[in-house]
């Protein structure tokens, strides 16, 4: 990280993998890659709950699903917090029929990457460990390698780490949304 990157964005985020600490961050490469990465396994899962008897969404289930995913978001008087596993689950469901990945823009696509998922810890801590060198990103670490390496034993601070770099890099919004500084802190805790 350069003095500039410093100033803008603050220290380095680190979380320690195997015996090392390695930085992470998520400039637009590594969102793209994680948003690739998530569109293959919301493909393959897709295929594997089909597979296993779950009969696919019909267009009219597609739209109360995204009616119901606006409207937890329309709510003025409910916390995001309160509906944010609702929110999730909805997301990930149509995320997976439609076979897209996971914007990390969006932040309802962070609370995608628990515990319950170490899938989405894998891909979101590969994409964010990757560095421009010579005009070519690189990973320090495969996925194959973190599958390895990661035993979950710190899997908080992982997420935090997660968490704490997709904030130093998302645009700052002149007006934020009321709900959107407390959902990034209730995610860091």
């Amino acid at each position: 990280m350069d003095i500039i990157d410093r100033e803008i964005l603050g220290e380095p985020v680190t979380v320690r993998i195997g015996n090392d600490d390695y930085p992470l961050a998520f400039p637009m490469f590594a969102i793209s890659l994680y948003k690739q990465e998530t569109a293959k396994l919301n493909c393959r899962r897709a295929r594997e709950a089909e597979a296993a008897g779950r009969p696919k969404l019909t267009a009219a289930e597609v739209r109360d699903m995204k009616r119901r995913y606006r409207k937890l978001f329309d709510e003025e008087d409910g916390e995001f917090l309160e509906v944010a596993d609702e929110a999730v689950a909805i997301r990930t469901r149509l995320d997976e029929e439609a076979g897209i990945g996971d914007s990390l823009i969006q932040m309802v696509n962070w609370w995608k990457i628990r515990e319950d998922d170490p899938e989405r810890i894998v891909l979101a801590l590969w994409a964010a460990l990757h560095r421009e060198d010579a005009g070519t990103w690189k990973s320090p670490l495969s996925i194959a390698q973190l599958n390895l390496l990661l035993d979950f034993s710190n899997v908080s601070q992982i997420i935090e780490g997660i968490t704490k770099a997709l904030i130093q890099y998302m645009p700052k919004r002149k007006e934020a949304r009321p709900n959107a500084e407390a959902l990034a802190e209730a995610r860091v805790m």
